[in-house]
This record gives C-alpha cells, structure tokens and sequence, in this order.
C-alpha cells in the first residue's frame, strides 16, 4: 500500500511538471477514418537498448551495436533484454526509422499516432525533439506539421523510450513488465482546418446537444446554438425515423477563429446530414 501511495504522488507531481507531456493524448485532433489520409509505420526499425535511463537529449547515430525490431514487437521477444517480473530493469532504447510524407498530404497537418509504448518516451523528427508522454497503455498524437522538412523525400524519427520514471508502478502491475513499442505506429493527415473535439450532451427530457470544437479556422465566425425537435421544427426531413434536429455549435479555440453551423437528424439506425457546413445565417437557423 505505501509503494502505491508513494507511485500516486510521484505521478501526480510528475504530471504537474511535465510541460512536453499532453494531459489529454487525443485533444485537438479527432480519430481519421479516411484510408487515404493514414499510412502505417508498422515495421523493421533499428534499435540500441543500453542499461540504465539516460537523460541525454539526443538519439545516438546508428552504428554496428544497433538490431533491428519488428514494431510494435517487444525488446524480450527479439534478444534485446531479460523478461522481468512486477518491475522492469532500468533500460533505455533507442529507435529509429524513415517515414516519407505522402505528396498528396500537401496542405494538410501532419499527425503522428502511437497506440502503446512500454513504458515512456521522447520523441523527435529531424533531430528537433518534438514531445514526450509518459503512459505506457495509452495513445498519443503528435502534431509534426512544424517538423517536417518538405524539401527531403524522407523525414528522419528517433526516439528514446525509458522503463522506469515517476509515476511508471502504475503501468507495472503484478504481471510481467515487457518493454518497447507494443502498438500501432501510424501516419495520419488532416485539413489545416479539422474538427478537433466533439461533445455530446444529452437530458432526461430527451433533448441532445452536440458541440463540436474546429482547429484552426479563419475569422469569418458565425456562432448559434440550440436543439429543435422535429418533424415541427425549424426543418422537416425526409430520410430515416426522426428523432430529433440538433444544432451543432462549432466552438473554435479562440475568438478570431471560425465557426460553422450544421443540422443534423437522428434517427433510430444513422445519422443522417441534411446540409453541407454554411453560414447559419444562409441556413435559416434562429
């Protein structure tokens, strides 16, 4: 019980000091559906596992001491270190790899996912250190748009992963305690101007509310909000079992920036969009 009671407040303090890590590891970016807009990095990296947890801020070169992984793979799988039960060993790895960006993604914000790495890690892309996180069973995006060096055919990733810092007992258990990229490596694009997050509200009378966040918009903002209930209501539509017509709120990150309108209905089995994103003054909603 004191071990976990020590590991909370280690974790709680590491948390509030980390200013690289993202609190939220999926605020700011909604998932990407579109096949086109995602590419797997799955696959051989190179890999240099040393003893202890350096905190050099930097990637060695690779030379002859370095393997290759298969990721996600484990370090124990593939000879790079020792199974260990309820705590790993003090290690730290070293990855690298080439991701090439897509021509087509011109325009685009450039996203990087990782689903799962044991236990924490630091990132960076052409020798810029992009960010850390440091919670093993949980995804991360990061923002590489800033960089990505448009003139080089591939874009150089390197990353320092680490088994043990404040806080990591949480993601031990009493369980063998594997290392390494475990998850899905992937790519992702999305428009300079996405959805960012998404709520949903709802009442015991029935009514639902959604308010949807958009990144990085322009400063032609046009805000309403409400609910209408159909088939009465401010628009009748004629697909699906209708339940209701909401308005959704496009509440941007700050006041210059833009903000749309759409009606949407729902009904028993989809969701169905009646318009495409106007001004609300063009929609006719009050």
């Amino acid at each position: 019980m004191i071990k976990w009671m020590l590991s909370l407040c280690g974790l709680l303090a590491g948390v509030l000091a980390a200013g690289a890590q993202t609190v939220d590891a999926i605020q700011g970016i909604l998932p990407v559906t579109d096949p086109a807009m995602t590419v797997s990095l799955n696959g051989a990296w190179k890999l240099k596992v040393v003893e202890g947890i350096t905190e050099s801020h930097e990637v060695p070169p690779c030379d002859a001491s370095w393997g290759e992984i298969p990721v996600p793979g484990c370090w124990e799988v593939y000879g790079f270190s020792q199974p260990a039960y309820d705590s790993p060993k003090p290690l730290t790895g070293f990855y690298r790899t080439e991701i090439a960006v897509p021509a087509q993604w011109s325009g685009q914000r450039i996203v990087l996912r990782l689903d799962g790495v044991l236990y924490g890690y630091d990132l960076w892309i052409n020798g810029r250190e992009v960010g850390s996180w440091r919670s093993a069973y949980n995804t991360a995006l990061f923002d590489i748009t800033p960089f990505i060096d448009r003139r080089k055919p591939v874009q150089q990733l390197a990353m320092r992963v680490i088994t043990q810092f404040r806080g990591s007992d949480f993601d031990y258990n009493d369980d063998w305690t594997p290392c390494g990229i475990f998850r899905d490596v992937t790519l992702m694009a999305v428009p300079e101007t996405h959805l960012a997050d998404l709520t949903v509200r709802t009442s015991n009378s029935g009514s639902v509310e959604v308010t949807a966040e958009v990144a990085h918009a322009d400063s032609k903002t046009v805000t309403r909000r409400g609910v209408w209930w159909g088939p009465t209501g401010w628009r009748t539509p004629t697909c699906g079992r209708l339940r209701r017509l909401i308005f959704i709120r496009f509440a941007p990150h700050s006041p210059e920036k833009t903000r749309h309108c759409r009606c949407f209905t729902i009904s028993s089995d989809s969701v169905n969009c009646l318009s495409r994103a106007t001004s609300c003054s063009s929609m006719g909603c009050p």
